[in-house]
């Protein structure tokens, strides 16, 4: 399942960084194949 920080973060008071909550996810038994940036690389984009 791929869950993105800042959806989580919508539905749950995270108050650490994405690096830290990996750490703690893995301590408590949480299998965490990879994380991805991938925000990286992505400049001057314009919406709308």
């Amino acid at each position: 399942m791929q869950v993105s920080y800042n959806l989580l973060k919508e539905y749950v008071d995270i108050n650490m960084s994405p690096e830290e909550l990996a750490q703690r996810l893995t301590i408590n038994g949480i299998i965490l194949e990879k994380m991805e940036n991938i925000s990286t690389g992505i400049e001057k984009v314009v919406v709308g």
